[in-house]
């Protein structure tokens, strides 16, 4: 609903809204209307006389969106889903690093993990949890 509300807000005239739409419909397993969705993307980035989200840019960037909306029109007529792959910065990953933020993950998994072992091997019923006390106006 909110990516179809973006493409009319837009006047269905920007090829990467009308493509997240026909992403959704795709994630929905719905490869049709992801197929008349992401052919709507191509031909709206190609009549786009080189701007991109409507600003002007270079000739190797808009060939690089045409390529990628193919890409996607491609994997929902191979009834796949698309999702673009996410790169880390090198940056970023140095400063989870020193954050100790990866580590804090890790901890917790094995802490998480270690539980699930010990409630497996353990014969006695789980322990009930307390429910709080309702409030009047719930």
């Amino acid at each position: 609903e909110l990516a179809t509300k973006a493409c009319e807000e837009t006047q269905w005239e920007e090829a990467h809204i009308i493509s997240t739409l026909a992403a959704g419909y795709a994630e929905k397993g719905d490869f049709t209307k992801a197929c008349e969705y992401s052919q709507k993307a191509v031909l709206t980035e190609a009549t786009a006389d080189g701007k991109v989200r409507g600003k002007e840019v270079a000739g190797d960037q808009v060939e690089d969106v045409k390529q990628q909306l193919k890409r996607e029109l491609a994997s929902y007529e191979a009834q796949k889903p698309w999702r673009e792959k996410q790169v880390l910065e090198e940056a970023t990953v140095a400063k989870a690093e020193s954050s100790g933020a990866i580590e804090a993950v890790e901890e917790a998994e094995a802490e998480a993990e270690a539980a699930e072992e010990a409630e497996a091997s353990d014969d006695s019923p789980p322990a009930r949890k307390k429910k709080a006390p309702r409030r009047p106006f719930d």
